[in-house]
């Protein structure tokens, strides 16, 4: 019997019901597997700009697909050379939460546009 493994990557679809991206799939594009659970509530997003909730704001990744990083039930996206960046809207909450440094540090090809440290 084969041992699943984890998968590399979990994208974040829209779900057509409500427009907010809460499906999570293995594909960029395709076959929902499940949906987040414990998402913060919408009302949390009218004081901030929210990927998952459809109003992210503009930045050089805003069109890139949306990754879900299990471990930190954090937002990311992946650029067009295939490497995942953490996303704009999701690291000014992370500041709000004392995170932000987790999250910006990461492997970087100069998408996304932020600074290492």
């Amino acid at each position: 019997m084969a041992i699943l493994e984890e998968p590399e990557r979990l994208y974040l679809l829209q779900n057509p019901e409500t427009g907010w991206y809460t499906q999570l799939s293995l594909y960029k594009d395709k076959m929902p597997l499940y949906n987040l659970m414990n998402v913060h509530p919408i009302q949390h997003c009218e004081i901030r700009n929210c990927a998952i909730h459809n109003n992210p704001s503009l930045h050089q990744l805003t069109e890139e697909p949306l990754v879900w990083d299990e471990e930190w039930a954090a937002v990311q996206r992946e650029c067009s050379h295939g490497m995942v960046h953490p996303d704009m809207d999701d690291l000014g909450y992370r500041k709000t939460v004392g995170q932000y440094h987790v999250f910006l540090a990461h492997e970087c090809d100069g998408c996304c546009g932020l600074e290492q440290p």
